[in-house]
């Protein structure tokens, strides 16, 4: 069986209220932001913009994605540390102005978005979180798999699709990835995919990845061709 987060990626609140935040930082959030006593994406945009950020990386589209899975990723963490960090506006924010310097001002990509773009082939091992189940089918169920900054459906063979059905697979699991393949349009973000866009997955390339797994691309080397790995990407089998 799997081991879990028992968090959707969909069920966490995308605003927090007001009195969430510490006073001293709710004007970075800006008062003309506040949705019914709410701090919502608007006001992220605002901080992140308040902040210094480029208004080419802060759209209220980017900043809601970021948001999604950055209070995902917070939530899930929490779950295995004993008081583990909260899902708090500031610390949301932190994560958001962390994400905006490594992509827009650093450059780095993440998995995802260096497939969808054609910069990087799917079948390269990869670390993903199963954030959705999109349909069950018992020869080709679909869900959407995260690497922590976007998602992207996939589509499951029929012996994945039993391993789904049967709950050997579910929301929340970090599966190691190899072999899949990437049905899509060339050059486009993760953001603008169609919804014929997915990635294809085999039961001979998935295998569940430890909870303290790292997502995104597997380093050179870093997992054996028996699918044991070492190192921080310890695989069970």
């Amino acid at each position: 069986a799997c081991e879990a987060a028992d968090v959707q990626a969909d069920s966490l609140p995308w605003s927090f209220a007001a009195s969430d935040a510490d006073p001293r930082s709710l004007s970075l959030f800006g008062g003309d932001n506040l949705e019914g006593g709410t701090l919502g994406t608007a006001a992220f945009v605002h901080a992140l913009k308040g902040l210094g950020a480029s208004p080419a990386w802060a759209t209220v589209t980017i900043v809601a994605n970021a948001m999604r899975w950055i209070e995902w990723g917070i939530a899930a963490a929490a779950l295995h540390v004993d008081d583990g960090p909260a899902v708090t506006p500031v610390r949301c924010l932190a994560h958001l102005v962390a994400r905006y310097n490594d992509e827009f001002v650093d450059g780095r990509r993440s998995a995802l978005r260096m497939i969808t773009e054609r910069d990087a082939v799917a079948a390269a091992p990869m670390v993903l979180r199963v954030a959705r189940v999109l349909h069950l089918n018992p020869t080709a169920a679909r869900i959407e798999l995260s690497d922590g900054h976007y998602g992207l459906p996939a589509v499951l063979d029929a012996p994945l699709s039993q391993q789904l059905i049967r709950g050997l697979m579910a929301v929340g699991q970090k599966l190691v990835v190899a072999a899949a393949s990437y049905n899509g349009a060339d050059g486009q973000s993760p953001l603008d995919v169609d919804a014929q866009t997915c990635l294809t997955l085999s039961f001979n390339g998935t295998r569940p990845a430890r909870p303290d797994a790292p997502l995104g691309f597997l380093a050179s080397g870093s997992c054996r061709v028996d699918g044991v790995a070492d190192g921080r990407n310890a695989v069970a089998p």
